[in-house]
């Protein structure tokens, strides 16, 4: 499963719907732009992506490895023109039940670079899909 998020660097984050099959790999190609459509500078920051309904828990940074606590799994691809991967594999969901449709709030964030500080991205949700059959 794949697809491309377009994010705007704005005030008001932008909204993503994103849905994967459990134990798949999800890729997901971004965009982060600037509300007049200008590619976003991602040179010196670190983009997060985080999931989570409770009892299950995703993240993945750009963090390198050794990091604390948050896997890698979002390279930028570019960051001179705000292009970045998103990869959710499918161990990143074998703790999800086999059955059933798990929904749960997601949301992307940058931290660093220029301007400083935590800029949210976009919010919204993330749905899991049970695997209907092999890989």
């Amino acid at each position: 499963m794949s697809g491309t998020l377009t994010l705007t660097a704005a005030v008001t984050p932008s909204s993503v719907r994103m849905s994967i099959v459990r134990m798949k790999t999800a890729i997901y190609y971004i965009d982060v732009l600037y509300p007049d459509g200008t590619p976003y500078d991602l040179t010196g920051s670190v983009m997060y992506f985080h999931a989570s309904n409770g009892s299950f828990v995703l993240d993945k940074s750009t963090l390198t490895a050794g990091s604390p606590a948050v896997a890698q799994g979002i390279v930028f691809s570019d960051a001179a023109l705000g292009l970045a991967t998103l990869t959710i594999d499918p161990a990143d969901t074998e703790t999800l039940g086999s059955a059933g449709v798990f929904g749960m709030p997601c949301e992307f964030t940058l931290t660093g670079g220029s301007p400083a500080g935590t800029l949210e991205l976009a919010t919204g949700n993330l749905t899991i899909s049970p695997s209907v059959g092999a890989p």
